[in-house]
C-alpha cells in the first residue's frame, strides 16, 4: 500500500511528501508513539509566554496544541499509542480530557516518573530512560495479556494491544507542526531494519522535538 501523508494544503509541499513517501504497509507494527505531557495550568504551562500574553492566556494555548495533536496521532494506524503524563495527580484530569474527545481508546496513559536509580529526578533524560524501559517491558507482553505492573501508579488499563515492535518514540505535546507523515518516518526509520539504531528530529533552537530508539 502506499500510505499518502497529506499535511499542508500547498500544492508544492503536498507534491514534495508524496515524492518522499516510500511504499509501506499501513498495518505494520512500527512501534510504540510517547508523547509527553503537562497538563496545561495557568502558572504552570509556557510561563514565558505567559508574561506577553498573560498565563490563563498561555495554559489556553498549550491545552489547544495538546487537544490537536491527541486527535492528529491518535488516527495513527500500527502504532501502540501512550500519553506520558506528568503531574501524578493529573489521571483524572487527562481521563476526562480524553473522553472529551472520544479518543479514550486511543491512548494510554502512563504517569511520568523519575529515573529508575533516583525515583524524585526531575532530569527529563532520566525521566525518558525510565519510561523506555516501562515501555519496552510492555511490549514484550503479547497481545491479550494482562500487562503486569511494577506498582499501581503505573499501570497501563490494557485497552490497546501493546507493541510487539521495540521501537519507541518519543514527542511533546507542543510542537504542532509535526505531522503524521513525521512520526511515521520517525518510527519507521529505526523499526524497518535499516541499519539505524536511532533517530532524532532536530529542532531550529539547537534541541530535538522527536526522539525514536
Amino acid at each position: 500500500h502506499l500510505c499518502v501523508c497529506m499535511y499542508e494544503s500547498d500544492a508544492s509541499a503536498v507534491m514534495g511528501v508524496l515524492a518522499s513517501c516510500r511504499l509501506m504497509s499501513c498495518e505494520d507494527d512500527l512501534g510504540t508513539l510517547v508523547m509527553v505531557a503537562k497538563y496545561p495550568m495557568p502558572n504552570k504551562s509556557k510561563t514565558r509566554l505567559g508574561k506577553v500574553i498573560g498565563y490563563k492566556e498561555s495554559a489556553s494555548f498549550a491545552m489547544a496544541m495538546l487537544e490537536d495533536l491527541l486527535h492528529r496521532y491518535g488516527t495513527l494506524d500500527g502504532v501502540h499509542r501512550i500519553l506520558l503524563y506528568a503531574p501524578l495527580e493529573a489521571r483524572g484530569k487527562f481521563e476526562k480530557l480524553l473522553e472529551s474527545h472520544m479518543l479514550q481508546d486511543a491512548w494510554e496513559l502512563l504517569p511520568m516518573t523519575g529515573g529508575d536509580n533516583d525515583p524524585t529526578s526531575t532530569d527529563l533524560g532520566d525521566r525518558l530512560k525510565a519510561a523506555l524501559r516501562r515501555v519496552r517491558k510492555l511490549s514484550k507482553n503479547s497481545y491479550g495479556s494482562t500487562l503486569t505492573p511494577a506498582t499501581d501508579t503505573t499501570s497501563i488499563a490494557g485497552k490497546l494491544k501493546p507493541s510487539t515492535s521495540g521501537t519507541v518514540g518519543f514527542v511533546g505535546s507542543d510542537c504542532v507542526d509535526l505531522s503524521i507523515f513525521d512520526i511515521r518516518n520517525l518510527l519507521q526509520t529505526v523499526s524497518a531494519g535499516r541499519g539505524y539504531d536511532a533517530m532524532i528530529l532536530p529542532a531550529l533552537d539547537g534541541g530535538y522535538v522527536g526522539l525514536a530508539l
